[in-house]
């Protein structure tokens, strides 16, 4: 994984950049890969996404070297599986 991630406009490359993040096991990397995909959707949307309180999403990025890595593997299988229902969806819209 590069050190800085590039602007993540669709939600394949988000969700591939998270899930390669989290198979990597690196702490550091599985949060910036998490910060770079929130700059893009916004932590509160990736929250809703997940039916997940975005405190708790707060508490699994609070530390940078060790995440809690359950939480976020919960929430990039609730992206894919939003991802899935809806196949037509490229670019993310916040509408």
């Amino acid at each position: 994984m590069p050190n800085q991630l590039t602007f993540l406009g669709d939600e394949s490359s988000q969700i591939l950049a998270l899930s390669d993040a989290l198979l990597s096991g690196n702490g550091p990397a599985i949060s910036k890969a998490f910060e770079s995909v929130a700059r893009t959707r916004g932590l509160a949307q990736i929250a809703k996404v997940a039916c997940l309180p975005v405190q708790d999403l707060h508490g699994a990025l609070a530390e940078p070297s060790a995440p809690n890595t359950l939480i976020l593997e919960a929430v990039v299988r609730s992206l894919m599986r939003a991802q899935a229902a809806d196949p037509q969806a490229r670019e993310f819209d916040p509408k």
